[in-house]
């Protein structure tokens, strides 16, 4: 803090940063680290590359079934026959919960379901999932095999908005939707999957 200067905008002097102290390991720990650290990057860029080919593959089986309507064998390929429905036609759709900072705990309380939790094409990110002690609704409540859709975005190219994830089990709890996710409750004469 006494490091920063600011004449507009706030920058460390270079002087002070030179003589700016740190502790450093040994350089025999220093390269452990390294190896370490890089081969914690070749993994993830692997996973990348891996994802990248994932999400290729599934919007190009989405295209070639649902716009080029070539169906796999056994489907009803002629879309003449496809009734267009709206989705309160064959749904209900209910708000998550709006709440406030101090409900989400550390310990204890429930799955919060919120939007971290939706990928950005679409799927469900578990390490987006918070805990919540607050109230709730019975319809804001989410269990395995539900289906989520986020409503509001945060990412600068909304990629998240009307993406939809389906719960993953739980565990032996229930979970609680966010105010940024709408379930989408299939009505009674409607399968669920």
């Amino acid at each position: 803090s006494g490091l920063a200067s600011s004449s507009g905008v706030p920058h460390i002097n270079l002087d002070a940063l030179r003589k700016f102290e740190v502790r450093v390991p040994p350089l025999p720990t220093q390269r452990r680290i390294a190896t370490i650290l890089s081969t914690y990057d070749d993994l993830i860029e692997n996973n990348t590359r891996r994802i990248a080919i994932l999400e290729e593959m599934a919007r190009r089986l989405y295209e070639e079934w649902f716009v080029n309507c070539n169906l796999p064998d056994g489907f009803d390929s002629d879309t003449s026959s496809w009734e267009t429905v709206s989705i309160g036609d064959v749904s209900a759709v209910y708000r998550g919960r709006s709440y406030k900072g101090v409900e989400l705990v550390e310990d204890g309380g429930l799955p919060f379901v919120n939007l971290k939790c939706v990928d950005r094409d679409g799927g469900f990110r578990r390490n987006g999932l918070k805990r919540y002690n607050g109230k709730y609704k019975e319809q804001q409540v989410v269990e395995h095999g539900d289906l989520v859709m986020a409503v509001t975005d945060m990412t600068q190219e909304r990629r998240i908005v009307a993406r939809c994830a389906m719960v993953p089990s739980l565990g032996d709890e229930i979970g609680v939707i966010s105010m940024d996710l709408v379930k989408i409750a299939p009505n009674e004469d409607i399968e669920r999957e």
